[in-house]
Formats: structure tokens, sequence, C-alpha cells
């Protein structure tokens, strides 16, 4: 566990791997709507129960 913790957390593969959304990714209805915005404007991502599968070589 920890060897594949400590290579997640490493800057080589967290910098040419794991990518953070971008501000971007907030649809335009989202951001043009006074409604809404409020609490979508510092979102890292979607909680949409997406799973990245992880199994450490055998």
């Amino acid at each position: 566990f920890k060897a594949v913790l400590f290579a997640l957390v490493h800057p080589d593969f967290r910098s040419s791997i794991l990518k953070l959304p971008s501000a971007d990714s907030i649809p335009e209805r989202i951001q043009n709507d006074p409604k809404l915005f409020p609490f979508f404007k510092d979102h890292l991502g979607a909680a949409d129960c997406s799973h990245v599968p992880v199994h450490p070589p055998s």
C-alpha cells in the first residue's frame, strides 16, 4: 500500500499523469446563471462517482 501511495504522490507521476480540472470546466449555462454560479465558482471537479481502478503489479 505504501509503495503505491508514494508512487501516486511522487512529483514526476503527479505532474505527468494527474491533471486537476481547470475552472474552464464549468458549463457556460452555470457560469451565466447568478443563482447557480455561487455554488460552483470554486469547484475542483464533479463528484460523479468516477473511480480510477489502480492495481499494484503482481
